[in-house]
């Protein structure tokens, strides 16, 4: 993130073992809703509820510096999830996480 911002890039993509953000933790239910889309506000409050996925920290600098971020898995065919500035993205409610720890 800090290389990302420090080279002015538009984006920063993070590669995890899961394929982004989920409605819910997908060890705890399977069937969870993969979310496209999310703002920054809805990645930081599933941060401090306990999502593992993207440190706090890291988010709070994307947000600062207006720096997306792409979370896919290593499945490059898998969809990804953004975290932007969308507001349309905010109207959609995640309170749900994922389980994986930062890499």
């Amino acid at each position: 993130m800090l290389l990302a911002n420090e080279l002015e890039a538009e984006q920063c993509e993070l590669i995890k073992d899961v394929c982004g953000y989920f409605t819910e933790d997908l060890k705890v239910n399977g069937r969870a809703e993969h979310l496209a889309q999310l703002s920054y506000e809805q990645a930081l409050d599933m941060a401090a509820a306990g999502c593992e996925l993207v440190q706090l920290r890291a988010i709070e600098m994307a947000r600062s510096a207006g720096l997306r971020l792409v979370v896919r898995g290593l499945d490059d065919a898998a969809p990804a999830s953004v975290v932007s500035r969308d507001e349309r993205a905010a109207k959609r409610s995640a309170y749900g996480e994922t389980s994986t720890k930062e890499r």
